[in-house]
C-alpha cells in the first residue's frame, strides 16, 4: 500500500467538499461518490483479492542450443471477490556464471476471471546455466495507490548449450602418405585394416599376427577393415594464457578464444553423433563417452558439461596429462582432436608419444593476442610428425574472412 499517494486524495476530497458547500451540489456529489467508490475499492483489494494464488512455470525445453529461442509458459490461478483491473506478472532469472539477472514482465487484464495463462520467448542467451528464482504477481486499484503481491520461489533451470561450430574438412590422404615412422595405419590388403588387437576366442587362425604375438608374448589378431568402429577423443584445454586473459577473468569479460574452443568442441560432438562414431570428451572433469548404442542422454551430458564449463587461469598441464593417460590406451581406430590454449614443447612431446601409438591427431588451435614467439616452430614440428594443425583466427572471422555457415562439418573414418 502506497500511503503517500493515498494522502494526495485528501486535498482532492477537500476541494469537492468546498464546491459542494458553494452550491454545486449535483456535480460535486457525483464526483465525491465516484471518488469514494474508487478509494473503497483500493482499500478492499488487499483483503479480498488474489487469495490462494498459484503460479506454475513450464519450460518447453530445458536444454536449448545457443542462438535458439527458449519458450516459457506461465499459468496462474487465484480466488478473488473483486474484479482485478490489471495484473502484472514478473519473472527473474540469473546467469549462474556471470551473476547477471534478467527480468520478463507481462501486463494482463483478468477482470472477473480466476485464472490466466500466457507464454513468452527468450532470445539471444549465451552459453551457461540460467536459474529461474522468482515469479511475482502484482495487482492493485485503478490509480496504482494500493497493490497486492504474491511471490512464487519455485526454481527451475535452463541450460543453454554452446553453439556447435563448423569444422573444416580433413585432408587425410596427405596424412596417410607420410613416410615418418609415426604414420597412420594403412591397409595391409585382403580386407585387413593394419590394426592389431588382443586375440579373442573364435578368431580365425589366419588373422593371427605372429610378429606382434612374438613381441608381446600373447596372441594378437589383425583387425579386419569391416570390423573397424571409429572412435573419437576430444581433449579441451581449460587454461587461459596471456595477461589479457587474466585481466578478463578478473573483470568478468568473456574470453573469445575460450568460447571459440568450446564451440569447436561442441561441433565435434555433433559431428560424431551424426556419423555414428563413439566419442569421449576430456576437459578436466569426469570424462563422458557417447556412442550410437548409448542413446541421446550421453551426448546431452557432454553438451551440458561444455555449457557449464569454466576456464582456469594456469598452464595447460591438465590436458597433456589426460592426453597421455587416455590417448595411449589400446583400442579401436582412434582419432584424437586437441584444442589447446597454446602450443609449446610439452604439448609437442606428449603428442609425439601419442602419435607413436598410430593415432590420427588433429590440432584445432585458436590463437589469442598473446601467442608465444616460438609458436610457428612448434606448429611445424607437429606437421612434420603427421599431425594436422588447423588454425582458427577469431580476428579473421570478425572481419568477415570466415563464416561458420560456409564450413562443412566433415568427419574422417580413416
Amino acid at each position: 500500500m502506497r500511503w503517500g499517494r493515498i494522502l494526495l486524495l485528501l486535498p482532492l476530497a477537500g476541494m469537492f467538499l468546498w464546491t459542494l458547500a458553494a452550491g454545486a451540489e449535483r456535480a460535486s456529489a457525483l464526483a465525491l461518490v465516484s471518488l469514494s467508490v474508487l478509494a473503497l475499492h483500493a482499500l478492499l483489494i488487499p483483503v479480498f483479492c488474489l487469495h490462494d494464488c498459484r503460479i506454475q512455470r513450464h519450460i518447453t525445453r530445458n536444454y536449448v542450443p545457443a542462438g535458439e529461442m527458449a519458450n516459457v509458459e506461465i499459468k496462474l490461478s487465484w480466488r478473488s471477490l473483486l474484479p482485478l483491473p490489471w495484473l502484472i506478472v514478473r519473472e527473474e532469472w540469473t546467469h549462474l556464471s556471470s551473476g547477471q539477472t534478467y527480468t520478463s514482465s507481462r501486463l494482463l487484464f483478468p477482470w472477473f476471471r480466476k485464472e490466466a495463462a500466457y507464454s513468452y520467448s527468450i532470445r539471444g542467451l549465451s552459453r551457461g546455466t540460467y536459474r529461474f528464482e522468482r515469479t511475482e504477481a502484482i495487482t492493485g486499484d485503478w490509480f496504482g495507490l494500493v497493490d497486492k503481491r504474491k511471490t512464487s520461489l519455485e526454481s527451475a533451470e535452463l541450460i543453454v548449450f554452446a553453439h556447435p561450430a563448423a569444422i573444416p574438412g580433413r585432408t587425410d590422404k596427405a596424412a596417410l602418405q607420410t613416410d615418418t615412422p609415426t604414420g597412420l595405419p594403412v591397409s595391409s590388403g585382403e580386407g585387413f585394416s593394419g590394426l592389431v588387437r588382443n586375440y579373442e576366442p573364435g578368431d580365425p587362425l589366419n588373422r593371427i599376427h605372429w610378429k606382434a604375438t612374438a613381441r608381446n608374448g600373447s596372441l594378437r589378431t589383425r583387425e579386419s577393415a569391416g570390423a573397424i568402429r571409429g572412435r573419437t577423443l576430444i581433449f579441451l584445454d581449460r587454461s587461459l594464457e596471456g595477461a589479457g586473459s587474466r585481466e578478463g577473468m578478473r573483470s568478468g569479460v568473456v574470453d573469445p578464444c575460450w568460447e571459440r574452443r568450446i564451440s569447436l568442441a561442441a561441433g565435434l560432438l555433433e559431428a560424431a553423433r551424426r556419423s555414428g562414431r563413439e566419442v569421449s570428451l576430456y576437459c578436466g572433469g569426469v570424462p563422458h563417452t557417447g556412442s550410437p548404442g548409448s542413446g541421446e542422454m550421453e551426448f546431452i551430458r557432454m553438451h551440458k558439461q561444455l555449457a557449464e564449463l569454466e576456464p582456469e587461469n594456469g598452464s595447460p598441464m591438465r590436458m597433456t596429462d589426460e592426453l597421455l593417460h587416455y590417448g595411449l590406451r589400446p583400442g579401436e581406430e582412434t582419432q584424437i582432436y586437441c584444442l589447446p590454449s597454446r602450443i609449446d614443447e610439452r604439448l609437442v612431446q606428449s603428442l609425439k608419444l601419442v602419435r607413436s601409438g598410430r593415432r590420427q591427431l588433429t590440432i584445432l588451435y585458436v590463437p589469442g593476442s598473446h601467442a608465444a614467439p616460438d609458436q610457428n616452430k612448434w606448429e611445424q614440428a607437429l606437421r612434420y610428425m603427421g599431425c594436422e594443425v588447423m588454425t582458427d583466427s577469431t580476428a579473421l572471422r570478425t572481419e568477415g574472412g570466415i563464416d561458420d555457415d560456409e564450413l562443412i562439418v566433415a568427419y574422417s573414418n580413416g
